[in-house]
C-alpha cells in the first residue's frame, strides 16, 4: 500500500507542477574522524530536470544500467558497477541539467546525526532553487525517502520551518519517494556517490566527468 501511496503522490505532484521544471535531491556525508586528512561534511545534492526531458532521461539511464535498481554505492563494489558508474557520470557531464551542491564543512561535533547540517543545506538549497538565482525557478523537491518514519518528521519539520521563516513559499511541495518508483533520483545519486568519493577518500575520478555541471553553495552553518 506504502508503494501504491508513494506513486499516486508523485503522480499527482508532477500534476500539479505542469511544464515547470522538477528538482531530484540526495545526501551524501562524512562525520568526524572516518578518514585521516578528510575533513567531515555534510551535502545534498539536486539536479534540476525540465518537465520535457523526464520520459527521455528515464529510458537512456535503464539502457545504461540495463536493470530496474540502482545504488552508487553497492555498484562500486564491482568491477563491471565501477564501469557503469564511470558511464553515468559521464553521461551526467554530457548533459544540460543544472547540477548544485550545497555542501556545509563546518559540521558541529556536537551535530552527531549531523540533523542540524542536513536542515541548513536543505533549507538554503530549496530557497534559492525556487528563487530562481540557480536556474529556472522550481516549485516541486523530490527527494529519496529516508529509511525511517522518525527521520523523514525531522525532514517535514523541516520544510515547515522554511516556510514559515519565508525561506521558501507555501506553495512548494516537497515529497519523498523511492528510488525504484522515481528512476530520476539515480541522478543525484551519482553526484552524492562522485562527491563523496572527492571529498572522503581523495579519488575524483568520477567526479571530474560532471564538475564542470556542478554549481557549489553553502549555506551559513547551523547553529
Amino acid at each position: 500500500m506504502d508503494a501504491q501511496l508513494q506513486i499516486r503522490k508523485l503522480e499527482s505532484a508532477y500534476k500539479t507542477n505542469a511544464d515547470r521544471p522538477v528538482a531530484y535531491l540526495d545526501e551524501t556525508s562524512m562525520p568526524t574522524g572516518v578518514y585521516e586528512g578528510s575533513d567531515p561534511f555534510y551535502a545534498v545534492t539536486v539536479v534540476v530536470v525540465p518537465r520535457s526531458d523526464h520520459e527521455a532521461i528515464r529510458k537512456e539511464l535503464l539502457e545504461i544500467i540495463g536493470a530496474p535498481y540502482w545504488h552508487s554505492t553497492k555498484a562500486n563494489e564491482t568491477e563491471e558497477g565501477r564501469a557503469t558508474l564511470d558511464e553515468l557520470a559521464r553521461y551526467i557531464g554530457d548533459g544540460t541539467e543544472p547540477v548544485i551542491i550545497s555542501a556545509q564543512a563546518l559540521v558541529d561535533p556536537e551535530d552527531k546525526s549531523q540533523e542540524k547540517a542536513r536542515a541548513a543545506c536543505l533549507t538554503h538549497l530549496l530557497g534559492s532553487l525556487h528563487g530562481g538565482s540557480l536556474c529556472e525557478p522550481v516549485n516541486l523537491f523530490v527527494l529519496e525517502r529516508r529509511q525511517d518514519q522518525k527521520r523523514r518528521n525531522i525532514d517535514d519539520f523541516t520544510f515547515k520551518a522554511a516556510r514559515k521563516s519565508g525561506a521558501i513559499p507555501l506553495t512548494a511541495e516537497t515529497l519523498q519517494v523511492s528510488p525504484t518508483h522515481e528512476n530520476l533520483l539515480w541522478l543525484p545519486d551519482i553526484v552524492s556517490y562522485a562527491y563523496y568519493r572527492k571529498m572522503a577518500v581523495k579519488q575524483p575520478g568520477l567526479f571530474d566527468h560532471l564538475a564542470h555541471m556542478v554549481t557549489h553553495i553553502s549555506p551559513v552553518p547551523a547553529r
